[in-house]
């Protein structure tokens, strides 16, 4: 509710602005999604801007096992679907766990495709007989 005001106000302060000033043809370009016209100008990408989907990121709790590798597999999500691919870079970092020793250090590109609003990437988790507390790294987006 409060995302529609602000994106309304924007989008009426736009139109103010371009009232006051003579907007030609020329100064948009004329683009297809699925082969619709669209008009891209400065007001439509900022009240994209305006509205753009967040993304989360999940916590998983797993235990590690005693030997072996096993998938904590951590979900990504999007505040709302998109119309086009929403891509993020991701990379694991060490909190109380060490990477090489408790989990696999991983990085790579993670892609939620249009219309869905989540994706998975999975980071192996690396089992030990040790007796350990809980231990801890993150997935930074």
């Amino acid at each position: 509710m409060i995302s529609e005001k602000i994106s309304g106000w924007i989008l009426e302060t736009l139109r103010t602005l371009f009232a006051s000033r003579s907007v030609r043809p020329s100064n948009r370009r004329r683009q297809t999604i699925d082969g619709l016209p669209i008009i891209e100008s400065l007001e439509s990408r900022c009240l994209l801007a305006a509205t753009r989907p967040q993304l989360t990121i999940s916590d998983v709790t797993m235990a590690d096992g005693d030997s072996g590798e096993q998938s904590a597999v951590v979900t990504v999500s999007l505040s709302a679907p998109s119309l086009l691919p929403v891509t993020t870079r991701f990379a694991t970092r060490n909190r109380t766990a060490l990477a090489g020793f408790d989990y696999r250090a991983s990085s790579g590109t993670l892609t939620i495709l249009p219309g869905q609003t989540s994706a998975t990437l999975s980071v192996p988790v690396v089992g030990d007989v040790l007796d350990e507390s809980n231990e801890t790294f993150e997935v930074v987006l």
